[in-house]
């Protein structure tokens, strides 16, 4: 990717940064995938 390209990645993340009332970071490592799937679930129910 080309530096245009990735000035262009970075505005739109800032810009949703931005827009976001909250951001989560999890670690989920060790997790199954059901519990990331409920993680998931669970964290999309109130947006």
């Amino acid at each position: 990717m080309k530096r245009p390209e990735k000035e262009a990645v970075v505005a739109q993340l800032t810009d949703k940064f931005r827009e976001a009332d909250a951001i989560y970071l999890t670690e989920y490592r060790g997790l199954t995938v059901p519990q990331i799937s409920e993680l998931r679930e669970k964290l999309g129910r109130d947006t």
